[in-house]
């Protein structure tokens, strides 16, 4: 039996749970859960493949030990490059009140309304065109992330069009702004290509 997974064909043999299921033409790399050491005001995921199409970051705890702004850059070289264009808005929900983050040097997902809190959630970060059409020279990525508070219970909601200067992007950066620092937070991502 051939099934239909996100773009690829899965194959599933006669008489195998469902649950097993072998993707064709489509590559998923896994990178576990790291706990973040606190005190410092980023995490780097490294070595982000060429064929990479996709990529989800999911956040457990997340925390910053101030009140600014938080989010993702993206980097090429192993380097976060100058003259990526970040185009988008990071908002923070707190009964019914919005709080708005411009993205001008990353991709604002929000920012923490206490130190105290900290948050669940996933950015997912789409190649949307790659190096030619839209815009010559360029590659154009989406970014979605949503993340919930525990402490405070207010949401964060970040959407917007990053352009990046390269063909790939290698390096997928979580970060705070101005002297904020993460205190906590484990991370992991998936890594998915076709």
């Amino acid at each position: 039996m051939n099934y239909g997974l996100l773009g690829g064909q899965g194959q599933l043999a006669v008489g195998q749970s469902s649950s097993i299921l072998e993707v064709v033409n489509r590559r998923v790399q896994v990178r576990p859960a790291q706990s973040f050491i606190s005190g410092q005001a980023f995490f780097d995921f490294p070595n982000i493949p060429p064929w990479a199409k996709k990529i989800s970051v999911f956040f457990n705890q997340f925390s910053t030990n101030g009140v600014a702004p938080f989010g993702i850059q993206l980097g090429y070289n192993g380097v976060i490059t100058a003259g990526v264009t970040y185009s988008g808005l990071g908002i923070t929900l707190s009964t019914g009140a919005g709080i708005a983050n411009s993205w001008n040097s990353f991709a604002a997902i929000g920012g923490a309304t206490s130190a105290a809190n900290n948050f669940h959630g996933r950015v997912e970060i789409n190649l949307f065109d790659q190096f030619n059409n839209i815009s010559p020279g360029n590659s154009l990525y989406e970014i979605d992330g949503r993340l919930s508070g525990v402490v405070s219970q207010v949401t964060q909601i970040g959407s917007g069009v990053v352009i990046v200067p390269y063909e790939n992007i290698d390096r997928v950066r979580i970060m705070t702004s101005v002297a904020d620092l993460i205190d906590l937070g484990n991370f992991a991502a998936v890594i998915e290509g076709w």
